[in-house]
């Protein structure tokens, strides 16, 4: 179902390293933040997390934490406003 479908999406999200393949999902479900936490990279590992900063914006990052905004260019590029 819709759930099981979210739930693989939300996985290859944090484990790919496809930077196109990220984007996709993040517009096709319309995320506006992305949480990355000790659970995050126990449950997804470390191998696709380094993306995300080449092209999310840094909201807020501590010691443990970091949350990525999607910037306004990348709903631009993808026309979803």
């Amino acid at each position: 179902g819709e759930l099981a479908e979210r739930a693989a999406a939300v996985e290859t999200l944090y484990k790919t390293t496809d930077v196109d393949q990220a984007k996709a999902i993040l517009m096709r479900y319309g995320v506006d933040y992305v949480y990355m936490g000790a659970f995050e990279r126990q449950k997804y590992g470390e191998g696709g997390m380094a993306k995300f900063d080449s092209f999310l914006e840094v909201a807020y990052r501590n010691d443990s934490v970091t949350i990525y905004r999607i910037p306004e260019s990348l709903w631009t590029l993808f026309g979803a406003q």
